[in-house]
């Protein structure tokens, strides 16, 4: 048995051309060529596979994508992501003002959630200073509102100055109400992270993200008004839900495109009309 072993081995020894003298020898099996075949096989197979991944040879295979198209195809997968998303989100918004509008109670609607990329919102307490606290407490022992109602039967405020406007936030205005450049609001300048309160009691109607303004709140209230809060870091609140005046709705951030730093884009409508907000609101 172990001369049948010895002549199934292999050898390669090498000599010197003219001396006949061995330099060295290798013994070996045909398993053992095998696992070596096997092994040189793999290390071509994966260096092919890296070179041809991670360099651009593999733009020279026939039918393989070109970079200017692979990266025009992730921009417009993107922006049908993005399209999507608003699309879906001023559908819930015009589906919840027509439920306000018909006097249809908002208290058991579950919003839609946009994908998996819709913003989930911190929760913050509720804590006021109390100052605050205070004129809450003033603004919900007062009567707020005074209207009429017209031949139409819809009521329309008469003198907005007899509302008592909380302030969302305390800062200096920075860029006033300006419907000539399409401005329909007034920017606050306040710290970051400084709460913003619901001016009017009311119901959200639009809690979401948007490229161009960031966290965005909108709130209807009474009367036909309609107060818009861009630019949030965040959001505290959900479409739906009733809020009062002075109630945490999100804080001062500088979330979107169209904003230079942290501050509060505020805007105030009634009856489709965008409104200068200075001109009842103290921001002071």
């Amino acid at each position: 048995m172990e001369e049948e072993k010895k002549q199934k081995r292999q050898k390669i020894a090498v000599f010197y051309d003219n001396a006949y003298k061995e330099i060295t020898r290798i013994r070996y099996t045909k398993v053992q060529i095998a696992w070596v075949i096997v092994f040189i096989f793999i290390v071509l197979f994966m260096l092919d596979f890296f070179i041809i991944s991670y360099s651009p040879i593999k733009y020279f295979i026939p039918n393989y994508p070109t970079k200017k198209i692979i990266t025009t195809m992730r921009l417009n997968d993107v922006m049908l992501d993005s399209i999507q998303q608003q699309l879906e989100t001023k559908n819930q918004y015009i589906s919840n003002l027509t439920k306000i509008l018909k006097g249809d109670s908002l208290d058991n609607y579950n919003p839609a959630i946009v994908g998996d990329s819709s913003p989930k919102f911190p929760q913050i307490k509720n804590v006021l200073s109390r100052e605050d606290s205070l004129l809450r407490q003033e603004v919900e022992e007062q009567e707020m509102f005074s209207a009429k109602t017209g031949n139409s039967g819809i009521a329309v405020q008469t003198n907005l100055y007899q509302l008592n406007f909380f302030p969302p936030v305390k800062g200096v205005v920075s860029n006033e109400f300006n419907p000539t450049i399409n401005h329909l609001g007034v920017d606050i300048v306040a710290s970051p992270n400084q709460l913003v309160l619901s001016t009017l009691d009311g119901t959200i109607i639009n809690a979401s993200w948007a490229a161009a303004t960031g966290y965005t709140v909108q709130i209807q209230h009474k009367f036909n008004i309609v107060t818009a809060y861009k630019h949030l870091a965040d959001i505290v609140v959900r479409e739906g839900q009733k809020v009062k005046a002075g109630q945490p709705i999100g804080t001062v951030g500088n979330t979107g495109e169209l904003t230079t730093g942290p501050h509060l884009h505020f805007e105030l409508w009634q009856n489709g009309t965008p409104l200068n907000a200075v001109e009842y609101i103290s921001f002071k």
